[in-house]
């Protein structure tokens, strides 16, 4: 549950910093050079998305109602289905991180792989909900919740893209 939470947290912060970073020419990195905030933007980030992938490749599936726990068989569905996108999520991050120095690097445009990160955002959310086990009102308050934070994240996206499309026009 609290793994679901950090995940959802850091992937959320992602979404919301990667756009501005484009769209507004804002270093993070160059910005916020202190070490507590260079800790908590830039590697503590790096180290949960590694260790997210360590945990993927050790986490059991069902296939046809029965649980596979075999790693060999774990390895290969999760290299099938979810290690791709992963990765680039990953390199995102890594070039974010390492590369993103100025301000016309092209390197800044591959931080847009992240939004692979996107897939995962709604399965984290169900575990969460699984966990709450809500009733109806509470569920209904959490969806509301779940909503608003949606539509606040989309036009978070479309209003720097529009920024960008006007700096960029003129």
């Amino acid at each position: 549950f609290f793994w679901d939470i950090l995940h959802l947290i850091f992937i959320m912060a992602f979404l919301i910093k990667i756009p501005i970073e484009i769209s507004f020419e804002i270093n993070f990195r160059i910005t916020y050079s202190p070490i507590p905030e260079f800790i908590f933007y830039c590697l503590l980030p790096l180290i949960f998305f590694f260790l997210d992938f360590l945990i993927n490749l050790n986490i059991p599936f069902y296939r046809n109602g029965k649980i596979i726990n075999k790693r060999q068989k774990i390895i290969y569905y999760y290299f099938k289905k979810d290690f791709k996108f992963d990765l680039l999520s990953f390199f995102a991050i890594i070039l974010n991180l390492f590369f993103f120095q100025r301000i016309d690097n092209i390197y800044k445009y591959f931080s847009l792989f992240f939004f692979f990160r996107l897939r995962n955002v709604k399965l984290i959310v169900s575990r969460i909900e699984e966990y709450l086990f809500l009733d109806d009102n509470y569920y209904n308050t959490f969806a509301l919740i779940r909503l608003v934070l949606r539509i606040l994240l989309l036009t978070h996206i479309f209003a720097c893209i529009w920024y960008l499309v006007g700096v960029k026009s003129s």
